[in-house]
């Protein structure tokens, strides 16, 4: 059977909330890629921001994520999830020492600086990169983040 490495970079960070999406077959550990930025300015389907990752070229930028191995029918439902060709596309690179490893891209015509994300998003892409162990000069800027207030009915966090 076909084994993707998926580079999780926001939410799905947190293990819990990808493993209540979909079945993970192995959790490979944290990975930081270089030359990279995180931005909260995908427009999510609640018309909030969502993460998304941007080349910047500078080798002082970074992301720091979680790679973990997903089968083949993981992958196809995490595409659906996630919005793959309906505001995000999937992009392969070589990151060492995992080999290539696919993550998600927003379209840019799926963009807005202008948006903030809800506190429950931002809580749970803090949440996973402290269960990482993710350096305190990466998750101090997350945390100072604007966000909107939790909408009246909270999401489910395995629905977005």
């Amino acid at each position: 059977m076909t084994v993707y490495r998926y580079f999780a970079y926001g939410s799905n960070v947190l293990a819990a909330r990808l493993a209540a999406r979909v079945a993970i077959d192995d959790d490979l550990g944290t990975a930081v890629l270089t030359g990279w930025s995180l931005r909260f300015h995908k427009r999510g389907r609640d018309g909030s921001a969502k993460c998304d990752i941007v080349s910047t070229g500078n080798p002082d930028d970074r992301v720091y994520g979680a790679v973990y191995e997903l089968n083949a029918n993981a992958k196809v439902s995490l595409d659906g999830i996630e919005g793959a060709e309906r505001g995000y596309t999937t992009l392969t690179l070589a990151l060492p020492p995992f080999g290539p490893v696919y993550f998600y891209r927003a379209d840019p015509r799926y963009t807005d600086a202008s948006l903030l994300p809800f506190q429950w998003y931002l809580d749970l892409v803090i949440e996973g990169g402290r269960q990482r162990k993710f350096p305190a000069d990466y998750l101090q800027p997350l945390a100072a983040q604007p966000t909107l207030p939790n909408p009246p009915r909270m999401y489910d966090y395995r629905s977005h």
